[in-house]
């Protein structure tokens, strides 16, 4: 193998990452999935372990010998990379103890499209209501999928929820407000994505909190595996 494809390989990658988190494939700048929330349950989760892992068995193969000295600095760097996304996926498993996960993963992506001028206004709205009108189905599978969630967090996550709905209901239709016709949908959608965090954050306080009584930390050897592999 050579740089050019470790690069190829490393193309696979990135598209894998943004296709399995998608508000944070906005963030960065890619944009396939715009329209996206993604999706976090111990199915999704296994098949983007099992991809990741196959893409990282084919960055071992790649003989040091036939690379070049940034090629070999960008293997190295590559395979920190996936081996934290692995932790995140089958390790610390935020996405099914952390209440709070599909809270942020849903409102960044649409605070990103809001803030973030990649491409026109009425353009991004289009993708911020596809988001907004996956929005319910999103938390009832985030509902599904909770487990073992420490106390603390499942506070936090209530009171975020919250919070979001003000975000929903009050800046996201302002804004829409601004674009005439072509926020009308965002407007509508917004205000009943509010309606959906409220309804999340009063599951939370009164179904979930009685059941929130995971441990608050991961473990000596868990975090001592996310100190080396996350912070080198």
């Amino acid at each position: 193998m050579s740089d050019a494809t470790l690069t190829l390989v490393g193309d696979d990658f990135i598209d894998l990452v943004a296709a399995t988190y998608p508000a944070a494939a906005t963030l960065i700048g890619i944009h396939d999935h715009d329209a996206e929330l993604g999706s976090y349950t111990e199915q999704s989760m296994a098949e983007f372990a099992s991809q990741l892992r196959a893409l990282k068995a084919k960055v071992e193969s790649v003989e040091q010998t036939s690379l070049s000295a940034a090629g070999a600095i960008d293997k190295r760097f590559m395979l920190h990379q996936m081996d934290s996304a692995l932790l995140e996926a089958e390790g610390t498993q935020w996405w099914r103890k952390n209440p709070d996960h599909a809270i942020e993963v849903a409102l960044t992506g649409l605070f990103f499209l809001m803030t973030r001028e990649f491409a026109p206004a009425a353009q991004r709205a289009r993708s911020m209501e596809a988001r907004l009108r996956r929005l319910p189905s999103f938390l009832e599978e985030a509902r599904r999928t909770l487990a073992d969630s420490p106390r603390v967090l499942t506070e936090t996550a209530a009171q975020s929820a919250e919070a979001g709905a003000e975000f929903l209901g009050g800046v996201l239709p302002m804004w829409a407000r601004e674009l005439g016709n072509d926020g009308g949908l965002v407007r509508e959608t917004a205000v009943a994505g509010a309606e959906e965090l409220r309804r999340h954050a009063a599951w939370l306080r009164d179904e979930y909190m009685p059941r929130s009584t995971g441990q608050t930390g991961v473990g000596e050897e868990l975090l001592a595996s996310v100190i080396a592999t996350n912070h080198l």
